[in-house]
């Protein structure tokens, strides 16, 4: 006869073979999950300002270094015009003073002919005909340099006017031009203009002329240079290249 077997026990059942979470377990997940996403987003912002950042210089305005710009080759050319007109201003008092030893040289030369002749006995006229005299000979005039007269009238171009304006021959066969500049706007360290002269509406030549440290109000003789051969005009006309 079999003997029955007792059912088993709840405290007979065998152990769960996984183990047991340890307490605080879930409390150390959640805070490596929370400074992950804080991470995450701090490394997000970085970016997004770093971008602004970028932007923000990319932005800047570069309209002061290109103002530095056009001062720096204003200036350079205002030195290098200022250059050219010393050169011809040195060329034309050498030609000048050239052509006053010539014309010395020519009067004493003219002196030396002329006192032989006068010491010598003039021959007596014939009995039959009357002395005769000759007019004296008008004094000899130096000769003046080639000058227009003053172009009548006031010329504005830009903050500058333009007046008592004089054309001449520079000495070595060029134009040059002389006028009273003023200045009736802001102060300017430098100022470049150009005048033109026609003839019955042509171009016959351009001249250039500068200034520097020009104050408002004040008025200066500007001197204009060119290199087209002098002849005649019949009108002028002057321009702002630059002023800074």
């Amino acid at each position: 006869m079999t003997t029955p077997t007792p059912p088993a026990s709840p405290s007979d059942e065998p152990e769960s073979l996984l183990p047991d979470e340890p307490e605080g377990e879930p409390s150390r997940v959640r805070g490596r999950v929370i400074a992950g996403v804080v991470a995450a987003v701090t490394f997000v912002a970085g970016i997004a300002i770093g971008a602004l950042v970028w932007s923000g210089d990319g932005d800047e305005p570069e309209q002061p270094v290109a103002a530095s710009s056009d001062t720096a080759a204003l200036e350079e050319q205002v030195t290098t015009l200022q250059g050219q007109v010393d050169e011809l201003t040195s060329e034309r008092d050498g030609l000048r003073e050239s052509v006053t030893q010539l014309e010395a040289a020519a009067e004493a030369a003219a002196a030396a002919t002329a006192t032989p002749a006068a010491q010598e006995t003039p021959a007596a006229p014939p009995a039959s005909q009357p002395p005769t005299t000759q007019p004296p000979a008008p004094p000899a005039t130096p000769a003046e340099e080639d000058e227009t007269p003053p172009a009548a009238g006031t010329y504005t171009a830009g903050q500058f006017e333009f007046a008592d304006v004089q054309v001449s021959d520079d000495g070595i066969g060029g134009f040059a031009l002389r006028a009273r500049v003023t200045n009736t706007g802001e102060a300017v360290a430098g100022a470049l203009w150009t005048a033109t002269l026609f003839l019955d509406g042509v171009v016959v030549a351009t001249l250039n002329g500068s200034a520097q440290s020009f104050a408002a109000g004040a008025t200066l003789t500007a001197e204009f240079w060119s290199a087209d051969p002098f002849g005649e005009y019949d009108a002028v006309e002057f321009q702002v290249d630059g002023q800074f």
